[in-house]
């Protein structure tokens, strides 16, 4: 699998010292609707409160019947479900971190794994890869594939941590399970044989979105992004122009979709890591850094026995 890995998509840093990964949070989906379905939400209790007062009219009137109370009981379960969907949702999209980081040290062969509750390390040597598969509901046919590294304990069942398994994920989800594992791959390259084994990520994440990320219907704006970065080189594709023209006409519809997008990766917090994860590669890369920076010595040269260059960087 090895010319198969890829970090596009998942990676946020890398270097050697560790390689930091996303789990998928920053999907283009998260809260994509949100607005929309905060009005479906808001809308569907509203109805229910305009029940109450209607049936606390006929009370007051003498008329309140076993029909008016049993249209009252349904519509207060309608508009508390209404609520508790809409209010889940919206958290979700809006206050949960913008992608809980999971960060792999190739030095210590330790992984670290961000929780609101606080972090969770782990021991790569016990971490197995698996794929997940499921299905948004009992009556749809597509699956979606999720790529994952699981520490197992003796019993062969992931450890916990908090109540949390140790079961971390490498990137988005994707529809095909060949689509999870280059994500996979190249987590195990690094650990295993450094960052020089690993292809180039030509994209590192950001927590925070570009502002065309507002625009950007079904990667049209990626596509400009991309078509602007490249226009130079020799063999680049055409101008995303068709695709413009079909969002623009669709725009009424998908921008108030997207544009929630937007707003729920652009305000979410960014998760942290603890001060002494931090201080601790930070220690080490600046060690790096002192180290490249220090002139290297010429290597020492001799021609029978007598010093020709090298050491002290004079030569004869």
């Amino acid at each position: 699998m090895a010319g198969w890995a890829s970090g596009e998509g998942m990676v946020y840093a890398v270097n050697p010292v560790y390689l930091e990964t996303g789990q998928g949070g920053n999907s283009p989906m998260r809260g994509w609707g949100a607005f929309l379905f905060l009005f479906f939400c808001t809308f569907v209790p509203w109805t229910g409160i305009q029940n109450f007062i209607w049936c606390w009219q006929l009370w007051q009137a003498g008329e309140f019947g076993w029909a008016q109370f049993g249209l009252l009981i349904i519509s207060t379960c309608v508009s508390l479900l209404g609520l508790l969907v809409g209010g889940f949702y919206l958290v979700t999209s809006f206050l949960n971190v913008t992608d809980p980081l999971v960060r792999f040290d190739i030095k210590r062969q330790k992984v670290w794994m961000w929780t609101g509750k606080g972090p969770i390390e782990m021991d790569w040597s016990n971490m197995v890869p698996r794929i997940e598969s499921s299905v948004a509901s009992a009556y749809a046919t597509v699956k979606i594939y999720r790529g994952q590294f699981a520490e197992l304990g003796l019993d062969g069942q992931p450890l916990k941590t908090r109540g949390i398994p140790h079961v971390i994920q490498c990137g988005q989800a994707s529809a095909a399970e060949e689509g999870v594992k280059p994500s996979m791959e190249f987590v195990r390259l690094y650990m295993e044989r450094g960052i020089t084994a690993l292809p180039q990520v030509e994209k590192l994440l950001k927590h925070r979105p570009k502002w065309w990320a507002m625009v950007n219907l079904i990667g049209m704006g990626d596509a400009w992004v991309a078509w602007k970065a490249n226009r130079d080189k020799p063999g680049l594709s055409p101008a995303p122009i068709t695709s413009t023209v079909v969002m623009i006409v669709l725009f009424p519809i998908l921008f108030p979709l997207q544009f929630t997008n937007w707003v729920a990766l652009r305000f979410a917090p960014i998760p942290k890591w603890p001060k002494d994860v931090e201080a601790l590669h930070e220690k080490e890369l600046a060690e790096l850094a002192a180290r490249a920076a220090q002139p290297r010595r010429r290597p020492v040269i001799r021609l029978n026995g007598e010093l020709v260059s090298g050491g002290d960087g004079e030569g004869v």
